[in-house]
């Protein structure tokens, strides 16, 4: 009985000792397989971040290139997301080739930055991708990316901040892995997928005010001073109640042309300060240059003027900021591939006018997916560029025939002034206010033409409360003032006022009846809350003190809820703008007074515009874009942007959105 006893004690012992062999031999596999596929795993995880990062920094710079206003292109942007990927792929010695090449895929880029190459189609369907390959990677390069794509993931995309299809990017980076422990539980290999998205050009804080704004494309001292002084752009109020101050800055679009950084000629840097010790070009923000993110430093500004101080801050790399903001805001349209458009040449200044290429417009900038404002600038030539006297009917009838302007008056005809030496003032408060049931809102200006010029030259003349007042004569302000004060209350539909020249169609630059507006001598000139359109004519205002200032204020940017269209654009379709010019003529404001400026000055090809003075100059809210700029005369001109008046620029060349 001892003896079984025992025994199957023994024989129990070693029962559990077997099983737990069993037991620890599982465990052990059961861990070890999954070591190997943990492993594994975090080996593809890094596969996903290093691709990530490749990806985006592949997409980003692409998307520089990818800007045609740049002179860039599908094709450039594609050679570029490949040349980023090649460098940042982690194992070093591998060499992308392609299987699909960037050349084959996408058309040729331009030489020329006037005309860039066509960067996409919306023909383009399905998306276009050129694919290279090296070791275990697969490179990706897509565009267009339409809102649906996978590319863009499952985030809703907006047309404000990601643009449309033909806006966008992408790089997708592929990677196999070949799996060293996990193969011992049959997984022999895995893919890892990241991509990235990025659009040309996004439009930038709002909060971005540029108060000089270079638009020449090529050449050589397209802002320059020639004077004793110079130009500094501080900070303007802010953009918004309680936010910090809006920064000054500068923009330059320019591209150098064989300029020469040690010139003090016309072939100097693009920013010349020429031989004069003083002379300052200075921001209290940033010196934005286009030129920086492709071309050598010394032929686009000299170092030793930042050394000095006479520039500063140091120039930085900036987006072109172009046509665009203005175009889209007041003659919004699609300029792209249209010949000879009277609005869309932009003077080069060494090949004459040519196209300015600008994308379709199609959408408002300022409204995240609201519908892009009427081409107002079109519509208001229409309606006044033909306009004469004949239209407007007299006191002994109307003209049969002829379109009738039933709420105007004609200066001087129906007021019984004088265009020689005519003085008194015209407007809804005055005597003038009606005549035969006609408003006195609206007034045309047809003096008689002179043997050699078709000026009118007023005394003291006064349009006050008035919507617009349009001229057949270039003005000469000369004697004593002129002035035009446009009323603001959006309330009432008011906005200010239109001051329209008609000069004509020639645009030589002796034409005297393309002079525009021009204000001389000790005479006055007041533009209160006006926008001035000049048909081919320039704006020159100098001359000496004069006994009043000469002032210039346009409308408030709240002014635009006065918009309206039912008719010819009211002057709120165009607040803050004060001037518009497409003439490439000397544009001039300066002398020795002091100015109140504000407003928008939109003279695209002025060659150049020239901002001078005698005593110093504290031009406030105003804004300039131009061709080129001249800062001359033996006083500072200073500028601070005012979101209120000013028009906001765009800061960056690309974004990366996805």
């Amino acid at each position: 009985m001892d003896a079984r006893r025992s025994l199957r004690g023994d024989l129990h012992f070693r029962s559990d000792e077997g099983a737990v062999a069993v037991i620890t031999a599982i465990t052990l596999t059961v861990l070890l397989l999954v070591t190997a596929i943990v492993i594994d795993l975090a080996s593809l995880r890094a596969d996903r971040s290093s691709s990530k990062s490749v990806a985006d920094l592949a997409v980003t710079a692409a998307a520089v290139e990818y800007d045609p206003l740049a002179g860039g292109s599908a094709q450039q942007a594609c050679l570029e997301a490949v040349a980023f990927a090649q460098a940042n792929l982690r194992e070093p010695g591998l060499v992308l080739t392609a299987d699909v090449s960037c050349e084959s895929r996408f058309p040729d880029p331009s030489a020329d930055p006037n005309n860039p190459a066509e960067i996409c189609d919306s023909t383009w369907d399905p998306p276009r991708t050129a694919r290279y390959s090296a070791g275990d990677y697969v490179i990706e390069i897509t565009i267009p990316v339409p809102d649906g794509s996978p590319l863009m993931g499952a985030q809703a995309s907006t047309a404000q901040y990601d643009g449309e299809a033909c806006d966008r990017i992408g790089v997708r980076v592929l990677r196999d892995r070949t799996f060293v422990l996990a193969r011992v539980a049959a997984f022999d290999s895995g893919r890892t997928s990241q991509a990235s998205v990025a659009r040309w050009r996004p439009e930038g804080d709002e909060d971005q005010f540029a108060s000089l704004v270079v638009l020449q494309r090529v050449g050589c001292s397209t802002l320059a001073v020639s004077g004793q002084d110079g130009v500094e752009v501080l900070d303007g109020p802010p953009a918004e109640a309680g936010g910090p101050p809006t920064p000054g800055s500068i923009t330059l679009d320019t591209w150098a042309d064989g300029c020469n950084p040690n010139s003090t000629g016309d072939k100097g840097p693009v920013i010349n300060l020429g031989p004069n010790a003083s002379a300052t070009i200075r921001a209290s923000g940033a010196i934005f240059m286009d030129g920086l993110n492709t071309q050598p430093q010394p032929q686009l500004y000299q170092s030793a003027r930042v050394t000095s101080g006479q520039l500063s801050p140091r120039p930085r790399s900036g987006a072109r900021i172009s046509r665009k903001p203005i175009d889209h805001r007041y003659n919004c349209r699609d300029y792209a591939g249209t010949a000879a458009h009277r609005w869309s040449p932009i003077y080069s200044g060494t090949a004459g006018y040519t196209q300015q290429p600008i994308p379709a417009c199609t959408q408002n900038l300022d409204d995240d997916g609201a519908s892009p404002p009427p081409p107002y600038i079109e519509q208001l030539v229409v309606a006044y560029q033909g306009l004469t006297a004949d239209q407007i009917p007299s006191t002994d009838g109307s003209v049969e025939g002829v379109p009738q302007y039933s709420d105007w008056l004609v200066y001087p005809r129906d007021v019984g002034g004088q265009c020689s030496a005519g003085s008194g003032t015209f407007g809804p408060s005055t005597d003038a206010a009606i005549l035969d049931g006609r408003s006195g809102r609206n007034w045309f200006i047809d003096c008689e033409r002179s043997p050699s010029n078709d000026v009118f030259s007023p005394d003291d003349v006064t349009f006050a409360g008035v919507d617009v007042v349009v001229s057949r004569n270039w003005i000469d302000v000369n004697r004593t003032a002129f002035r035009v004060l446009g009323e603001v209350d959006p309330s009432n539909g008011r906005g200010g006022a239109i001051l329209y020249l008609q000069g004509d169609d020639n645009t030589g630059t002796n034409a005297n009846n393309n002079r525009g507006l021009e204000r001389g001598s000790q005479a006055s000139l007041e533009l209160q809350n006006t926008f001035v359109y000049s048909h081919n004519g320039w704006l020159r205002i100098g001359g000496g003190s004069g006994t009043s200032a000469a002032i210039w204020n346009a409308s408030p940017r709240s002014a635009q809820d006065a918009c309206s269209v039912s008719g010819p654009p009211t002057p709120g379709c165009f607040a803050p703008l004060a001037l518009w010019s497409n003439s490439n003529h000397r544009h001039r404001l300066g002398g020795s007074s002091a100015l109140d400026v504000r407003g928008v000055f939109f003279t695209p090809n002025a060659s150049p515009f020239d901002l001078s003075g005698q005593t110093p100059q504290a031009l406030d809210g105003a804004q300039f874009f131009s061709s080129s700029f001249d800062i001359s005369g033996q006083a500072r001109i200073i500028l601070r942007p005012d979101p209120a008046f000013n028009e906001p620029t765009p800061v960056g060349g690309s974004g990366l959105i996805r």
